[in-house]
């Protein structure tokens, strides 16, 4: 069983976008994170910061992949991120053991 600090939590900034995207990475409490074969999806909007400041209830940094769900009851997690109001991005991340 995970301690509560190792569980995810919606709004928890995982990566800094500004380092480019990259299939796998170590996050910012050093759990290791994949993306899911497939599961990102790009849109062009400026609406990116708000969906996720919607989802997640906190206010939200540009260029940040954040959590939109935690991870009680799955090990896969939903992501986002919305870069300079000119794209919104999610993914689908599983935990590397």
């Amino acid at each position: 069983m995970e301690s509560n600090e190792e569980q995810v939590q919606p709004g928890e900034a995982l990566y800094d976008m500004h380092n480019g995207f990259k299939p796998s990475f170590k996050d910012y409490k050093g759990r290791e994170w994949r993306v899911v074969k497939n599961s990102l999806q790009v849109v062009r909007t400026d609406k990116g910061s708000r969906i996720i400041q919607e989802l997640t209830d906190r206010t939200y940094t540009n260029k940040m992949l954040v959590c939109l769900n935690d991870d009680n009851f799955e090990q896969d997690i939903q992501a986002a991120y919305s870069y300079d109001g000119l794209r919104f991005g999610i993914m689908t991340l599983e935990r590397v053991p």
